[in-house]
């Protein structure tokens, strides 16, 4: 493959459809967003073709690792049982083929609480080894930019988010054109909106934070040009707002 095109594969599956992803909370309480593996499965299927054709993968090492003692938080149970948490780990290596390429290959690996505990007690996970899998094949997926938007964190950037949905509502919409007339009249709206904002902002700091917020937005879609005459509108509402605040001190001087 020639260097230039080093992203190409990247480029085409980075962008995750919001419809197919979910936030949760993990272990520590962190909260990330989860992303459907069939969603992706589908999406390396387009790339590259059925599953065991185009790509696949083949399941190296599977195993179950012991961890740190689990106390029972009653009384109900015996003091004395000494549980650990066992997380189960599976190691594949998956393969795909890039058109004009010979199969290449990527290594990764899944991981699944099999024995843990929570609200309810102890538990078990009965389908350790089929989450295991499923975990390695997205992340071994997303060495290759599949979901990279999620990776990246693009997912906790609102503007990107609200974006890239109108993008695939156009893509899902019956009447493509429509859809995109009718974005553009929201767009128009919102814009207008973003004027009158910023010529009525009653402070410095306040005329910032609606100009950086703006200024993001435009940027997504390339509006160079509407982001040129926010900042003229900008500047002269700095200027008409700094030239007030310098009168009101020499008032309260006197």
């Amino acid at each position: 493959m020639d260097k230039r095109d080093n992203l190409v594969i990247w480029n085409a599956v980075e962008k995750t459809d919001p419809d197919y992803t979910k936030a949760y909370t993990g272990p520590g309480g962190f909260v990330a967003t989860s992303i459907n593996a069939e969603y992706i499965i589908k999406k390396a299927t387009e790339q590259f073709g059925p599953v065991g054709l185009g790509w696949g993968w083949e399941i190296i090492e599977e195993r179950y690792d012991t961890g740190a003692p689990l106390k029972p938080k009653t009384d109900d149970v015996n003091m004395d049982l000494e549980v650990r948490a066992i997380v189960h780990t599976c190691k594949i290596k998956l393969w795909y083929i890039y058109p004009g390429e010979e199969k290449a290959y990527i290594e990764q690996y899944g991981h699944t609480p099999h024995v843990y505990q929570n609200r309810y007690g102890f538990q078990t996970e009965l389908e350790a080894p089929k989450k295991s899998l499923t975990d390695a094949i997205k992340k071994a997926l997303s060495m290759l930019g599949f979901a990279g938007d999620v990776y990246l964190g693009e997912y906790d950037d609102v503007n990107y988010l609200e974006e890239l949905k109108r993008e695939f509502e156009v893509e899902k919409a019956d009447d493509q054109d429509a859809e995109r007339e009718r974005q553009a009249a929201e767009f128009r709206e919102w814009y207008a909106k973003q004027k009158e904002m910023l010529s009525n902002a009653i402070s410095l700091n306040e005329l910032e934070q609606l100009f950086k917020i703006a200024v993001r937005m435009l940027a997504r879609r390339n509006e160079n040009n509407k982001i040129r005459e926010l900042t003229v509108i900008k500047d002269e509402k700095k200027t008409q707002l700094s030239n007030g605040e310098k009168q009101q001190e020499l008032i309260s001087n006197v």
